[in-house]
């Protein structure tokens, strides 16, 4: 545990009995914070507090960079969230491609369960399959829209598409629930007309619409009728480009003409794994991604790889800090919940030049920034290092805005609501990551990566250390199942394979035979999860707009 994980908010020890005596749906009447001022604070935290979630696209949590590089680079809306913030650094996305994950995010279900398990795209061979999330299941737009928020989304949603397959329009985004959204393609093609920055600078035209929507909000206007509000960037996603297309010419603020990328990042230290003892996909994708994306084989271009992905996080890190500023300009910041997370991660060439996020369970590509800040709830910085994950998003903010819990309830996801307010320290020791987007966000025929890739997966704390365990399977039952096991830290919470490197659940690892046992008991565990997280459920209650959907799961 963090010695910061000890700070709790003042009179916790008052209100934890009464607490525990409350209904879920009570919580926000007597918890400290919601509705009451802790001591010495001049304001109270609202029961019904605005959110405003910032959420960029391909963004790990601070990873491969020299020790206090975040700290000295990411001055600006990461420290402002971090020192009034709580920091889940076990956080973890619960799909890892954008639509998969996006849909995790927005409706605390799994991609096989809100149907969403492939990246959408548009005029492809595969194009008309996918699936797109469905209006009709509750979804924090619609859910909180319901209880009374002004709900509205700014920037990227992946999510669904136009009666003709294409971009949706603003009219669509409001059967979701959210309203005043600009219809936008940021971040969604190799194109360079959809870059979050360069050129296109898709992302800033977001942020001038967030600040724009904030500076008609005040304490009076947000204490009758609250917001939501979602600012999705495109950014770091634009890492996509190099090296193929990021010499744009088209204009002076292109990514080319404007920037020393040099940040002093070098290679991270798995970039020597040997994939031979890892699962099969993770070698076919980084050759289709070479010949998608472009060659990384030279060390110069490598290096500056993942100097132009620090980069990139440097400039988002500056735009959200003028949400932040205008939040604080308003006078909302006292009454406004800050959620700051992202769809999942980049591997950065780690593990050998594997990029992107595809087909593998690596901590480059599953763990993400998962902050939430508030200067009443948190006077000072605190971290836990319980797991989170993003299907526990929307129960979480369900608890904390006072949303019914029958609304909710019957959802996989987890309900933080409890470490955020100090009357707990976690909610679960085991969380489950999901992989099944065999196209790998391609819309050709037929899929590009052979069997097993689709992917289940737990990472688990117990008396032995931390876990991750996963099986790599084909739905078709054709192709044989692979394995992949990494044992990340002691019981006493000391590393011991951080790069996740000794696959143990590979015949090769010299530690093979020592893990037998615990191999077998991870593989019960995974499966026990997989039926009680993964199965059908209905939601209660009359859905959005029409008859009630069961949702298939695995």
């Amino acid at each position: 545990m963090s010695p910061n994980e000890n700070q709790s908010l003042t009179r916790r020890q008052f209100l934890k009995g009464a607490a525990q005596a409350l209904t879920v749906g009570m919580v926000a009447q007597a918890l400290p914070g919601l509705g009451n001022a802790p001591a010495g604070a001049d304001t109270a935290f609202p029961a019904r507090p605005n959110i405003l979630m910032l959420l960029t696209d391909q963004e790990r949590s601070p990873r491969n960079w020299p020790d206090g590089w975040a700290e000295s680079h990411l001055t600006k809306a990461r420290k402002r969230l971090l020192d009034n913030g709580l920091d889940f650094s076990r956080a973890f996305c619960s799909a890892s491609m954008c639509s998969p994950s996006r849909g995790c995010l927005f409706t605390g279900l799994y991609p096989a369960q809100h149907g969403v398990v492939l990246t959408l795209t548009e005029d492809g061979e595969n194009s008309d399959n996918e699936v797109t999330l469905s209006p009709q299941l509750r979804n924090l737009g619609n859910l909180l829209a319901e209880s009374g928020y002004d709900v509205q989304l700014r920037g990227k949603w992946h999510l669904s598409k136009s009666a003709d397959g294409h971009c949706p329009t603003t009219a669509d985004l409001a059967g979701f629930g959210f309203n005043g959204w600009v219809p936008t393609e940021a971040g969604q093609y190799l194109s360079a007309d959809t870059f979050g920055g360069g050129c296109a600078d898709e992302d800033q035209g977001i942020v001038d619409d967030a600040i724009a929507f904030l500076q008609t909000k005040t304490p009076a206007s947000t204490q009758q009728t609250p917001f939501f509000l979602v600012v999705s960037l495109a950014n770091p996603h634009d890492i996509l480009s190099y090296p193929t297309i990021i010499n744009d010419e088209s204009c002076p603020e292109s990514y080319n003409n404007t920037a020393d990328f040099d940040m002093g990042i070098a290679l991270p230290a798995s970039r020597t794994d040997d994939l031979a003892k890892k699962p099969g996909v993770q070698t076919q994708a980084r050759e289709l991604y070479a010949y998608g994306l472009g060659p990384l084989i030279e060390e110069d271009k490598q290096l500056k790889y993942v100097n132009f992905y620090a980069y990139l996080q440097t400039i988002v890190d500056g735009q959200l800090e003028t949400i932040l500023q205008t939040l604080e300009d308003q006078g909302l910041t006292d009454s406004t919940l800050v959620v700051r997370t992202a769809d999942h991660g980049e591997l950065g060439l780690s593990h050998d030049g594997l990029r992107q996020k595809m087909f593998n369970i690596y901590e480059e590509c599953l763990n993400i920034p998962f902050i939430f800040s508030n200067p009443v709830l948190f006077p000072a910085a605190r971290q836990t290092s319980a797991y989170a994950t993003l299907v526990d998003v929307l129960p979480t903010l369900a608890s904390l805005c006072g949303v019914p819990q029958w609304k909710w309830s019957y959802l996989p996801g987890r309900d933080l609501s409890q470490i955020l307010l100090g009357t707990t320290t976690s909610v679960q020791d085991t969380i489950l990551f999901t992989f099944d987007d065999e196209y790998a966000g391609l819309s050709g025929k037929p899929p590009f990566i052979t069997e097993p890739c689709h992917i289940r997966c737990i990472i688990t704390t117990d008396a032995d250390g931390e876990w991750k365990y996963a099986r790599y399977f084909d739905p078709g039952g054709v192709a044989a199942e692979e394995y992949e096991m990494y044992r990340l830290a002691d019981g006493d919470g000391n590393p011991v394979d951080p790069l996740e490197m000794d696959n143990v659940a590979n015949s090769a690892s010299p530690n093979y035979a020592a893990y037998a046992a615990k191999r077998a008991a991870l593989a019960d565990l995974l499966a026990q999860v997989e039926a009680e997280r993964l199965g059908p459920v209905t939601p209660p209650g009359p859905p959005v707009g029409g008859a009630n959907l069961l949702l298939l799961g695995d």
